[in-house]
Parts: C-alpha cells; structure tokens; sequence
C-alpha cells in the first residue's frame, strides 16, 4: 500500500479516537485546540519512530500517561510503526508531516461527525 493510501486509511481510522457530537460547519475553537493537541502527539510519536526508538518504548509512555491521552498515544504508536523507518531526514520529516496532517484531518472529521 502506497503512503498516502495508508494515510487516509489512518485518518479516517482516527476517527474512532475523537469525540463526536460537535455541529456540522465550522469546528469549535475547542474542536481545534483538541485535533491540534493531537496532531502534536502524531509529530512526537512518528519522530521517535523516525528517529529509530522501540515501539516498547513508546508504549511504556502510553501505559504510564494512562486515560484518554494514553490510550491516543497507544493508537497512534500503533499506526506510526506500521511505517518504516525513512532512510533520509527529508524523507523522514515528510513521513512526520503528512502523518500529522493525516490525524488533525480525521480528528476533525470524527469531532464534527462528518
């Protein structure tokens, strides 16, 4: 599967991370702050990835952060290591980008029920 096949798969699986039950239209400031928290743990997480880190690592801070936020970190982990690791940090920081622009989309999707 070609990366950006993958990408949509994954965001639209983020789907399931969000919160429903915000209005169709434009998303609420809170809806923003909320996917925009989020697309910052997809950069933190696909940068450890990129950089090499153990997937048992990361889940280790998934498991000790705990609640919502540790079960988010624990999903995206998962997603993140489905890719491999970039050889080049060109490649690797465009793997980050489009990883995180994938979550903030299928955030927004799932928060405003589209």
């Amino acid at each position: 599967m070609n990366r950006s096949k993958f990408f949509l798969v994954a965001a639209l699986s983020l789907v399931v991370l969000a919160k429903s039950g915000v209005a169709l239209g434009k998303p609420s400031q809170e809806a923003l702050e909320h996917c925009k928290d989020l697309e910052d743990m997809a950069g933190k997480v696909m940068t450890l990835r990129q950089e090499g880190a153990a997937m048992s690592e990361v889940m280790t801070v998934a498991a000790e952060t705990g609640g919502y936020w540790g079960r988010s970190i624990a999903t995206l982990t998962e997603m993140a290591f489905r890719f491999p690791r970039e050889k080049s940090l060109e490649d690797q920081d465009d793997a980050i980008a489009e990883f995180k622009n994938a979550v903030f989309a299928g955030c927004l999707q799932g928060r405003d029920g589209s």
